[in-house]
Formats: structure tokens, sequence, C-alpha cells
């Protein structure tokens, strides 16, 4: 909004004749963001293992990462070979993000994925329990500082992905699990239930990597679907109760020769706007693929996006998504490109960091902005906070 800048002369007679109304409200101050040019790395500590390649190397020290944001900056949750999940954060202060909490114990006991999403003051985190093999997800509530904020919620039976949790505008979060059925259901910041369990995908779908998305007019159900031959990619939007299909199962990879793996999706609200990412084998050769839709899951365009890649990520920002993969040629073991809203045209970028490969990633939108969040192994350990800027 552009203010008038109105005659000294103006000024005083105006505001008196507001006396006695309510004053004017200020406006917001805007959030700080992370400045381009040169992203901020901050020195971490990796748990033993290694993350070397071929036969008898040593296993990664981090085999799942989640991040996310809120107005204070970003949180970061890694899982270490023991089961143990560490969490650390970056504050904004006076414009500058710096570490806020280096290490801190979060849960033990977790086995694969986990994922992360902002509550007000804080950080739900989704965490797959149960060693050897998994028993359940746990919803794990945490303040500002990555402190129990309210009790654990365990989830037995239920298993999620990285992509299990999902928040609307409004602070709604629906939680994705796989059961009998592949079913969400509401739950409160502190991961309590709020609804009972919707059916969002038949068995008979033989689903894989289901996900979830907040959007507009509800919540998008993304999965790979093996019942087909070669695997589907399949995506759906429920109502923001998860009761009942705003727009029912679409197809959504164009080449249905080759299996659709690993489909994450990510949705922006002012175009309206949703984009696909997925990997398949085509011959001897991994290649990542874009899908761009509508609000109605109608295509716009597709397009091959990588070779020699695959688990790709993808997030919008306010003025384009970002995708990001694992790419076999990069030194940083990662690839990654911004998406238009309108035509899916795009602009590859590189993700340098000091010459090392990346341990694990995530990507995080806050205050509109996009930020790949990757540990990078050396001799030195850091952190990445990459806006990947123009």
């Amino acid at each position: 909004m552009r203010l008038a800048v109105w005659p000294i002369a103006l000024t005083l007679p105006l505001a008196a004749c507001r006396a006695g109304f309510d004053p004017l409200p200020d406006a917001p101050a805007a959030l700080p963001v992370l400045l381009c040019g040169s992203p901020p790395q901050f020195s971490i500590t990796l748990p033993p293992g290694g993350a070397g390649s071929g036969t008898g190397a040593p296993p990664n020290p981090v085999p799942a990462l989640a991040a996310t944001g809120n107005d204070a900056g970003f949180y970061v949750l890694a899982v270490d070979l023991a089961g143990d999940v560490h969490g650390l954060s970056y504050a904004f202060t006076s414009g500058s993000v710096a570490p806020a909490v280096t290490d801190v114990h979060v849960f033990s006991g977790a086995t694969g994925t986990v994922a992360a999403s902002p509550t007000t003051g804080g950080v739900l985190a989704s965490i797959l329990y149960g060693i050897p093999d998994a028993t359940g997800t746990a919803l794990v509530p945490l303040d500002g500082s990555l402190a129990p904020r309210a009790n654990v919620q365990r989830y037995a039976a239920w298993f999620g992905s990285d992509r299990t949790i999902a928040r609307a505008v409004d602070g709604t979060l629906a939680f994705l699990g796989e059961t009998t059925d592949i079913a969400a259901k509401l739950v409160s910041p502190d991961g309590l239930s709020l609804s009972s369990e919707h059916t969002v995908i038949d068995r008979s779908e033989q689903p894989r990597d289901p996900t979830i998305t907040a959007s507009d007019a509800g919540f998008l159900v993304t999965w790979s679907a093996a019942a087909t031959s070669p695997d589907e990619i399949h995506a759906a939007i429920f109502d923001k109760q998860l009761a009942t299909p705003v727009v029912t199962s679409r197809t959504i990879n164009p080449m249905p020769m080759f299996d659709g793996q690993t489909p994450r999706a990510a949705y922006a609200p002012g175009p309206n706007r949703y984009l696909f990412a997925w990997w398949l084998k085509s011959g001897s050769t991994d290649e990542v693929w874009i899908s761009l839709r509508d609000g109605s899951l109608g295509e716009i365009r597709s397009l091959q996006l990588a070779r020699r890649a695959k688990f790709p990520k993808v997030i919008a920002g306010e003025k384009d998504f970002l995708v990001v993969w694992q790419d076999l040629d990069a030194k940083s073991g990662l690839g990654a490109a911004r998406i238009k809203f309108d035509d899916a045209s795009l602009q590859p970028l590189a993700v340098s960091g000091n010459g090392g490969g990346a341990l694990a990633w995530d990507l995080v939108s806050r205050a509109g902005q996009h930020v790949l969040i990757w540990f990078e192994d050396g001799a030195s350990p850091v952190v990445w906070l990459d806006p990947l800027c123009d």
C-alpha cells in the first residue's frame, strides 16, 4: 500500500479530527530474510558414521533430516544412526541469522523419516519410531528452544513419510499416515487428535510414498500407485476437514511407461498453482520430471528437469517454485532449479558449498523466501542456509 504524503499544514488538523477515535494501526514490519550473495554456513558436529560411497563405505551419519521455519528463524531436526533426534535452530537478530540452539536432544528411538511443521512459538515434529522396525509415528510438540512443550503423542501402527504433516494458512494441521488404508486426520499444535480418521487413499491402489500438502481448497494428497504397471503418480484434493474429495484422483505423470517414484508436491496460493516432482528410471538413466497444474489439477506443462537425478523435493516461495534433487554429477550431490508459476519455465541453479557432499537436506518456505538447508560433509562439516538466489 502506498502512503500519501500530506503537507504539514494539513497534518495537524486531520490528526485533531481523529481525537476520540482509535489510532490507526502501525503497518506490520517485514520479517528479515536471508541475503543473497553469501549464504550463511555454520559449523556442526556430526554423530558417528560416514558418507563414503561404494562397497563397505560407512553409513551416512544423518539418515534423515527435516527443517521448517517461523517468524523467529529456522529449525532443523536430524536423526542419527542410533535413533536419536538432534535439534538445531537459527534465529534472526538485528536482521542477520545466527545459531540459537546448537544441539539439543529431542527424541530417542527414531527410525526412518522425520517431518516438522511450524506452530505458534515452536514446532510440531512427526517422527517414525521403533527399533529395529518402526511401530508407529510420534508427534512431538516443541517450543521455540526445541524443548518439550507438551506430552509426546504416539500413534501406534501409523506410519508416515517426510511429508506427513501439512499446515494450512489458518494454522490447521493435517496428519497423514498408513494404517489399514492411507488415512488423514486433523491434529492440534500439541499433536492431539481433533478428528476421526478419513481414508484418503484406498489400499487397492497399493500406494507408496504418500504425502500431504495444504492448499486454499483444503489438502492435496499425492502418492505413487503400484497397482498400475508401471507405477503412476496420483493426486487428489480433499476439503479442509479431510472428509470429502474436492478434486478426485488424477494421474500426474505424463510418461506412464516408466515407474513414477517418490512424488512430492507444493502449492502456490497467489496464482493457485500446484507443482509436482518425481523421478523415474528411463533405460539406464534416472530422470527427474515436473508437472505444473492449475487449481483443479489440470496440467499446464510437464517436462524433464534433470538426468542422472532422483529424489526431488519442491516448495513454493513468493515468486516461484524451488525444486532440489539428488544430482549424481554435482560435486555437492545436489541440483536445483526455480520454476515459474505461469509456464513452468525454469532457471537452473548451482548448489556449490565448500566442495563437500550433501549428507541430508530439506526445503523451507519462510516469509515468502524458499531456502535449502543442507548438511555438508568434509573435514569441517557445516550446515548451509541457502536461499539459492538468482
